[in-house]
C-alpha cells in the first residue's frame, strides 16, 4: 500500500512537502522531502534544508553510537536530548535551532503509532535503543521566517533506517527539478 499526503501551496515561495509511506504487513518504509521552486524559494531555504539534513544526521549518529556502545542502555529520550543539545553547534544552528521541533521520529513496526515509540524530548517511557531495529528518523523545522520578511515556511526531512546496519548516513546530493520528476 502506498499512501501520500499533500501540502496546499499558499504562495509561490511555499515549499512542497512530499510524504511517502509504503507498508507491507507490519513493515513500513517512510520518506519525507521538502522541495522549493528555485526561482521563488526564500533566500534562506537552502540553509534551512542543510540544517535539517544535518540534524537528521545527528539522530542517525546518536542511534548508531547507542547500538555500538553495549556498556550502557540508552533511551529514545536520551537520543532526542542529545540531538537538541548538539543542534546549536551545527552550521547555522544559532539561526535555526529555535524552529527545530524536539521530536525526531520513532520506531517502525507494530508500535509505529504508539506515542511511547517516539524519539522525543517529551518521551517518558524507558524504551531503549536496540540494534537491527527499524526507525523513522526526521528533522522538522516550523515557522521559519522567510529572509525577505514575506511569511514563514516549514522544512521536513525524514528517512527509514535500521540502527547499527551502516556506519554513515547516506549523503544527500542536490536534486534538480527533472530528477524530482523522474523520482530518482
Amino acid at each position: 500500500v502506498l499512501s501520500t499526503s499533500e501540502t496546499v501551496i499558499t504562495a509561490a515561495s511555499s515549499p512542497i512537502i512530499v510524504r511517502l509511506t509504503t507498508r507491507f504487513l507490519e513493515q513500513c518504509v517512510l520518506g519525507v522531502r521538502t522541495y522549493f521552486f528555485k526561482e521563488t524559494a526564500p533566500a534562506n531555504a537552502a540553509d534551512a534544508v542543510a540544517f535539517a539534513a544535518a540534524v537528521e544526521g545527528l539522530v542517525w549518529n546518536a542511534l548508531n553510537s547507542a547500538v555500538a556502545d553495549t556498556s550502557k542502555i540508552v533511551s529514545l529520550r536520551e537520543i532526542a536530548n542529545q540531538v537538541v543539545a548538539q543542534a546549536a553547534s551545527l552550521p547555522n544552528g544559532n539561526v535555526f535551532t529555535q524552529y527545530l521541533q524536539p521530536e525526531f521520529g520513532g520506531i517502525i513496526g507494530p508500535v509505529l503509532t504508539e506515542k511511547r515509540s517516539t524519539i522525543s524530548t517529551a518521551d517518558t517511557s524507558a524504551l531503549i535503543v536496540r540494534g537491527s531495529t527499524s526507525y523513522y528518523i526526521r528533522a522538522l523545522l516550523t515557522g521559519i521566517p522567510a529572509a525577505d520578511g514575506n511569511g514563514t515556511f516549514d522544512i521536513e526531512i525524514g528517512d527509514s533506517v535500521v540502527a547499527g546496519m551502516a556506519e554513515d548516513f547516506p549523503k544527500r546530493a542536490p536534486r534538480t527539478f527533472p530528477e524530482v520528476l523522474l523520482l530518482n
